[in-house]
């Protein structure tokens, strides 16, 4: 990190979320310039989002009514899933900001992204002793589609359909969340993106380059939650 107005690096100890703002007066200590108070309300609802997703992994039906299906009690139940995800949905909030601002995802966010998807691919595997097919299908299928989609227009007529960014994103929440998941991120986050930019058309008039990453983490992040709930549903339907 560095000042946006010096240029110079943040010491650790300056870099503390929220803390060293209120510390510093929301100046930087070298040039005694203002930093936006924009980063810390940025560090704030990264710690919101991550703690919300912390306990709605955390918080599990402790019992059904046998008429009705619904909970009628709850318990905690922690487990390395819920460390996991509130972590995941910290990175892939800055990765939509960044994003949204820059129309590029940072391969420094990128690199914890993945090593989280991977351990928790590998704590799943041990857990349930094989080697979930279905998440290497998940990590695979997307990569072979998305790489392709984004390396045949590159050599082509150097330009990029898709961002790299969104490959790496769309492989590794496969591997994470498994093949069925992935599919579902695949078309929710489609969907919120066809809506969202059509309006953002008709209201503006001007076409944009579109920045994929904030809807592949939004729907990430609903997939997270309830997609298992959603996915088993259809198969159900469908009579799978």
């Amino acid at each position: 990190s560095f000042c946006p107005t010096c240029g110079n690096e943040i010491k650790w100890y300056d870099n503390i979320p929220i803390l060293s703002y209120i510390i510093l007066r929301g100046k930087c200590r070298n040039c005694k310039e203002k930093i936006s108070i924009r980063y810390p309300l940025i560090e704030l609802a990264g710690l919101i989002i991550g703690l919300s997703f912390f306990l709605l992994n955390y918080w599990h039906p402790n019992e059904l009514d046998p008429i009705t299906n619904s909970a009628i009690g709850f318990k905690f139940l922690f487990n390395w899933h819920t460390v996991i995800y509130f972590f995941m949905a910290i990175i892939l909030m800055n990765i939509s900001l960044i994003d949204f601002k820059t129309q590029e995802i940072p391969f420094e966010l990128s690199i914890p992204f993945m090593l989280l998807c991977i351990g928790k691919y590998v704590g799943d595997a041990i857990v349930a002793q094989n080697y979930l097919l279905v998440n290497v299908l998940g990590f695979v299928c997307p990569a072979a589609f998305f790489g392709l989609i984004y390396l045949i227009p590159y050599l082509i007529k150097k330009i990029e359909v898709i961002g790299l960014g969104d490959v790496i994103l769309y492989s590794f929440i496969g591997l994470a969340l498994g093949g069925w998941n992935i599919i579902l991120v695949v078309l929710i986050s489609t969907l919120i993106c066809s809506v969202v930019e059509l309006i953002k058309i008709k209201v503006t008039g001007n076409k944009t380059t579109i920045a994929f990453g904030p809807y592949i983490a939004m729907a990430t992040l609903i997939c997270m939650v309830f997609g298992d709930v959603i996915v088993n549903a259809y198969l159900s339907l469908i009579g799978l």
